[in-house]
């Protein structure tokens, strides 16, 4: 999804504040949605491929998604919870790709092998791999809920918006992950590998 600004128009954009980009985008300003879309698209694109491990299926669910946003922009009460609602529809779209996949039975790429960097030293390379193999190795949801902690920053609220479930249920989960992670592991490696 592409939209063009003018200059200056752009260089409003940008400094103006979420929600009232959202008000704007629902009233049909496009530069203000494109805005949304600047600002969003990454950190989309980052919760779409921790859950699909696929470059170009990860850019499919996050087009599909903001343009299921831009649809149903109207729908969403608090315009300040944008981003929170965006990622549970990247998330849910993830989902859905993924229950499509297990019934066609098609294969997904381990997410250790995407995460090796050849310039990396053998033991680090062995390790980065044994840690995405592990990663893999979750459920889904304790894999989401450990990536978004880990890699991307969040914090258990903001996961929590992300996924729809409440704080406290974040934080089991997190902690099952944490544990699941040691088990497969070993002691301690995990967490200096995740940073």
């Amino acid at each position: 999804m592409r939209f063009a600004m003018e200059g200056s128009l752009a260089d409003a954009l940008t400094l103006t504040n979420e929600p009232t980009l959202v008000v704007q985008a629902r009233a049909g300003n496009q530069e203000a949605f494109a805005e949304l879309v600047r600002r969003h698209g990454a950190q989309a694109y980052r919760i779409a491929f921790a859950l699909l491990r696929n470059r170009s299926d990860a850019e499919d669910v996050v087009q599909d998604a903001f343009l299921t946003a831009f649809r149903l922009l109207a729908t969403l009460k608090d315009p300040s919870a944008f981003r929170s609602w965006l990622n549970r529809i990247v998330v849910n779209r993830s989902r859905d790709l993924l229950r499509r996949r297990r019934q066609e039975q098609e294969s997904i790429p381990l997410l250790g092998q995407s995460m090796v960097n050849d310039s990396l030293p053998g033991r680090q390379i062995e390790r980065t791999v044994a840690l995405g193999q592990a990663i893999d190795s979750l459920p889904e949801l304790h894999r989401l809920v450990i990536l978004l902690y880990y890699s991307q920053g969040y914090s258990t609220g903001e996961i929590a918006e992300t996924i729809d479930r409440p704080p406290g249920t974040v934080r089991r989960i997190l902690s099952e992950a944490y544990k699941m992670l040691h088990s497969a592991l070993g002691k301690g490696r995990f967490i200096h590998d995740m940073r």
